[in-house]
């Protein structure tokens, strides 16, 4: 019994060893910065495409009702994408401003009250300006969502 598991050990070595020095090789000289494609390394796309997909931002803000609602929303950048949404809970009032260029060059808005009315998906593109540090909403104080105060949130992505 015992000369089967010293030869059953024995070969288990004599064939692990081999392996785990072809696989330490592999890894080492295969590194993903080692391997080209095109004009870049793998390792390269990879993180450019980590850092693509991670390029978002958030922040918030007060909106004191009744007052101009121009929001500059500085974030450094012209977002390719952004949502923008607020719920005054004293009124029960949501509302969310929407935005993708892989989608649609339209900025879309809807509101919905404690009530059940709502607004339709509405465009409001002419309120918004995107440029290269941020958007620029020039709202309108007269929109009954507005006379509230809010805490406005957002989401945007490069």
């Amino acid at each position: 019994m015992k000369k089967v598991l010293n030869k059953n050990l024995i070969l288990g070595i004599l064939i692990g060893l081999p392996f785990s020095i072809v696989s330490v090789y592999a890894a080492t000289t295969y590194l993903a910065s080692n391997i080209k494609y095109k004009d870049t390394t793998v390792e390269s796309a990879l993180n450019d495409l980590y850092n693509k997909s991670n390029n978002c931002t958030t922040g918030s803000f007060n909106h004191i009702g009744g007052n101009e609602p121009i929001w500059n929303i500085e974030i450094g950048f012209k977002p390719s994408k952004f949502t923008i949404f607020s719920y005054t809970s004293s009124k029960q009032m949501f509302y969310s401003f929407n935005y993708n260029n892989n989608i649609s060059e339209k900025i879309i808005g809807s509101a919905y009250y404690n009530n059940g009315n709502d607004d339709k998906a509405t465009d409001y593109s002419s309120m918004f300006e995107l440029n290269n540090n941020g958007i620029i909403f020039n709202g309108i104080s007269s929109w009954y969502i507005m006379t509230y105060d809010t805490s406005v949130n957002w989401i945007a992505c490069q």
